[in-house]
């Protein structure tokens, strides 16, 4: 029962900080493309 909790909370740890992830990448790539086209 314990192991299910777990893996629930990691699971929604793990989405919660891959959301985040992608938003900074998606920032940092809008930021490189609008330098390269200057």
């Amino acid at each position: 029962m314990i192991e299910i909790i777990y893996g629930i909370f990691v699971t929604l740890v793990g989405v919660y900080v891959g959301e985040i992830v992608i938003r900074r990448l998606i920032d940092v790539y809008i930021e490189i493309k609008d330098k390269l086209s200057k």
